[in-house]
């Protein structure tokens, strides 16, 4: 008796894109559209008397291992199904334990794939990525900022007693026009590039970014960007890159990407 009953959900996207040949997640068989009216569920069978929500989320937290593994196959399916159309991507781990359930929502939620299909048409994401380079930033910082400069003059001729202060003070108006000089910056960078862009969202900053130990990420940026304004996005980004560089600025661009940031439909 067949137990695969059950569907674990990849992305939504229009009926008839072409055929995906991914692996998907370990725990789900055979990649297959599940159609519905004029859109289709990417979707992988799986037993739910086996698997459910609660026991997918011990899993990650006990097996990072896995955990890794099965999310990058996730993403790898909804590239494969980006190659060829639009896709609305799902979180990890949704799944349905019957038939009736998973229509049921492509029922309920129809409407809305409807209006983000037609509003992703001819669209992608792209990443921008903003860094800083500390040392360059500052020496552009005490150049420009007079009162730094003083404070700097004076520093070799206090005495050793005072010195400490002197410095204090230096760091200080630094450190306050440093915050200041990035987030003028920020609204300079945002304000160039939303011209070329459908929407533009600011995700938030991890204190560290894991990839790169070495630099302070400043301005992680998703941009929902149309087909044919892609060549002047580009253009645009190489000459704020080469204006940023010169300020101590690392400008890096990514994508394009299924539109993980554009999707905002409520998963149940």
């Amino acid at each position: 008796r067949n137990t695969m009953n059950g569907f674990y959900v990849y992305c939504i996207r229009p009926k008839h894109a072409s055929a995906l040949p991914a692996k998907g997640v370990k725990f789900a068989k055979s990649i297959k559209v599940f159609p519905f009216k004029d859109i289709e569920a990417v979707v992988g069978e799986i037993d739910p008397s086996k698997l459910d929500g609660e026991k997918i989320k011990d899993k990650i937290l006990d097996d990072p291992k896995w955990a890794e593994e099965n999310i990058r196959a996730h993403h790898e399916v909804i590239d494969r199904a980006f190659q060829t159309s639009v896709v609305i991507p799902m979180k990890f781990g949704m799944m349905y334990r019957t038939k009736i359930s998973l229509v049921e929502t492509l029922e309920k939620y129809y409407r809305k794939f409807k209006s983000l299909i037609s509003r992703l048409q001819d669209r992608k994401e792209w990443g921008v990525k903003a860094y800083l380079d500390h040392k360059k930033f500052i020496e552009g910082l005490k150049k420009k900022n007079k009162e730094i400069q003083k404070l700097e003059k004076r520093r070799s001729s206090v005495q050793k007693g005072m010195r400490w202060y002197t410095e204090r003070k230096v760091d200080e108006i630094v450190a306050k026009e440093l915050e200041e000089e990035i987030e003028k910056e920020l609204q300079y960078l945002v304000g160039k590039v939303e011209k070329y862009t459908e929407e533009i969202r600011l995700n938030e900053i991890l204190s560290k970014d894991i990839h790169e130990p070495a630099r302070e990420v400043i301005m992680n940026a998703a941009c929902l960007v149309k087909n044919d304004a892609l060549k002047d996005f580009k253009g645009l980004f190489q000459e704020l890159a080469k204006e940023a560089t010169q300020k101590g600025i690392l400008l890096e661009l990514t994508g394009p990407w299924p539109p993980y940031n554009f999707v905002d439909v409520k998963n149940e």
